[in-house]
């Protein structure tokens, strides 16, 4: 890998920029992905399709009464951060139960029809079981449990065998969504994080936030009870639906409230408890399989502009950006995040940083993979999206872009590549388009939808410290 970095290199410094003969060859780039093919295992590419790869093999997404009747299929969402699908792909993982996986993009515009009439809410996640529709996520676990029940599948149950247990804690599965009959952690934590309920406005002093806090922690007092009954860390003495069904809500504040409220439940000494599940609930390999990384989580909370989720917020921002008089009133982000810092003790509304480099080991070797396998939408998407501004072509651009990927995959492996120079009088631009592209692809990643959430931190990583340093490595003019 340090050789084709370096080769790379040093043909950027011998050769003038605006040829095309940047570009690491295909040949060089088959023999890093040979030599990392094993860490890129069950890894998929879907040329031409949203996402344009997938953790594991997916299918070709049919109506749901077209599914073969001895089979399991999954439709999750394109972003694979939603929590409702994480919860029924951690379902399928645990349970063991066999099954196939499709995308669907239920963005404006692009969802089919067909899922629309055949699902109420048009939302993922959905399941096609026996031929027939099955929606929302506790109702999608019921139902596995009771085809597992009745042999209609085969796989391990996540349920207690007793039957008043098993009962017990079908109806805590139920309710445990409900604010007002469930355990009501997930909406108190949302809402102390967002300052309000979803779609209402927090107040601009900040004045609700002691009465929320004091209802999340009445939230986060219940949950600790409930999981001091049992002398293990799980809900229950085994592993089970409940501690599935609530991983993806807990997991999404262990991220956001120490970046919104300096609030940390990771560690936790006031409850140890949820701190013991936490840390349980990581160590489980399914759970790693599915989970998400803090930079992966916490980015939709940064990101209203120009958003494909809500459109119409995304527009009405824009329309206001526009204006002579909002740009004369605005403030830039940077002040406005001191801002949340300062008035509602958000810890500076940042994303986290970024965690401490292991490179050459499992997690990095396998965003080095993944990154070179699908290197080709990964420059295209950066080309797309990230703004660049550069004198160099389109071509040349995509030449450099394609170094920084080489550059990234070598450092990720624990051989990062030589500093060398491009001409001068071309120096500049080039480092420009690294350190841009780079931050781009670190803000980008997501997990587990592009890798795993370990891999996704030690990309994340690689992608910063070549940012910072393109100027160093290429020199300017």
């Amino acid at each position: 890998v340090k050789f084709l970095a370096m080769l790379l290199l040093a043909s950027l410094a011998t050769t003038a920029l605006h040829a095309p003969t940047v570009r690491v060859s295909t040949s060089q780039w088959d023999a890093l992905e040979t030599k990392l093919s094993s860490e890129a295992a069950g890894y998929t590419l879907r040329e031409g399709m949203v996402p344009s790869s997938a953790p594991q093999p997916t299918v070709p997404i049919l109506p749901h009464n077209e599914v073969a009747r001895d089979a399991v299929l999954f439709y999750r969402d394109t972003n694979a951060w939603c929590p409702f699908c994480e919860r029924v792909y951690l379902y399928l993982l645990e349970s063991g139960i066999a099954h196939d996986q499709t995308f669907v993009d239920i963005s404006p515009g692009n969802k089919p029809e067909w899922y629309k009439e055949v699902i109420p809410t048009g939302q993922t996640p959905s399941l096609s079981l026996g031929g027939r529709a099955v929606w929302e996520s506790n109702d999608i676990i019921t139902v596995l449990e009771e085809a597992l029940r009745s042999g209609e599948q085969s796989g391990k149950s996540m349920l207690p065998s007793a039957g008043p247990s098993r009962e017990r804690v079908l109806a805590e599965l139920t309710a445990l969504d409900s604010p007002q009959t469930g355990l009501a952690i997930g909406s108190a934590g949302y809402v102390y994080m967002r300052g309000a309920s979803f779609g209402e406005k927090p107040p601009a002093d900040g004045a609700n936030l002691p009465a929320l806090r004091e209802t999340f922690i009445d939230s986060l007092r219940a949950l600790e009870e409930r999981l001091t009954r049992t002398p293990g860390p799980y809900f229950e003495e085994d592993f089970g639906v409940l501690d599935i069904a609530l991983w993806p809500s807990l997991e999404r504040q262990a991220a956001g409230l120490p970046a919104f409220r300096s609030f940390q439940l990771r560690g936790s000494k006031d409850f140890p408890a949820v701190a013991a599940w936490l840390a349980a609930m990581d160590s489980r390999p399914a759970v790693r399989t599915v989970a998400s990384d803090d930079g992966t989580l916490l980015r939709p909370l940064f990101q209203l502009r120009g958003s494909k989720d809500f459109p119409a917020v995304a527009a009405w921002l824009a329309a206001m950006d526009s204006r002579p008089a909002v740009r004369t009133v605005a403030s830039d982000d940077g002040t406005l995040l001191r801002l949340f810092s300062r008035v509602f003790g958000m810890a500076g509304g940042a994303p986290p940083s970024d965690a401490p480099a292991e490179f050459g080991g499992h997690a990095a070797k396998e965003a080095a993979a993944k990154l070179v396998r699908n290197r080709a939408a990964v420059a295209a998407d950066i080309v797309e999206h990230a703004g660049l501004s550069s004198s160099l072509t389109r071509e040349v651009t995509l030449d450099v872009i394609d170094a920084s990927l080489a550059l990234v995959a070598s450092r990720l492996v624990g051989e990062p590549a030589d500093s060398s120079r491009v001409p001068k009088e071309h120096a500049s631009a080039a480092a420009s388009v690294v350190s841009a592209a780079l931050a781009f692809l670190r803000t980008r990643v997501s997990a587990p939808r592009d890798m795993s959430a370990s891999a996704a931190v030690q990309l994340r990583a690689a992608c910063a410290i070549e940012a910072a340093v393109a100027y160093d490595r290429f020199g300017y003019n």
